[in-house]
């Protein structure tokens, strides 16, 4: 499973740096285009990467115009990190090129939807076991 992972990873890092994004920089990304802004911490924890890791991705998207920051609205010690308008474009045209490999994977796997369902509920049961 791990071998498989990192070759999907593999050839989407290729793919996401023809628009200039790393997997990561993908990955948050589409998680604040989708659900919103997000903390550094739930950001980390969505990644599962640490805060410090977190924090330099983050900067690192805040120096190339793609998201950012803004204290939230009822506990300003909390700082939340939100896309910007080029970073929404970004997320769009990579948007393209992920739908594109995840038809590829569809063709090689018939049953990917189910496949990534149950991948996703055994995500969550480790995360409960873990806590």
């Amino acid at each position: 499973m791990a071998r498989t992972g990192r070759k999907v990873n593999n050839r989407l890092t290729v793919e996401l740096r023809t628009v200039g994004l790393s997997l990561d920089a993908w990955l948050v990304l589409n998680m604040l285009v989708t659900e919103g802004g997000r903390s550094m911490g739930e950001i980390a924890e969505a990644l599962v990467l640490n805060l410090p890791t977190a924090t330099k991705l983050i900067d690192r998207m805040v120096n190339d115009n793609l998201v950012y920051r803004k204290p939230h609205h009822e506990d300003r010690r909390i700082i939340e990190i939100f896309p910007s308008d080029a970073g929404v474009i970004r997320h769009e045209a990579a948007k393209k090129l992920v739908a594109k490999e995840q038809a590829a994977l569809k063709k090689r796997i018939p049953d990917l939807n189910r496949l990534m369902q149950e991948l996703v509920r055994l995500n969550r049961n480790l995360d409960k076991a873990g806590k």
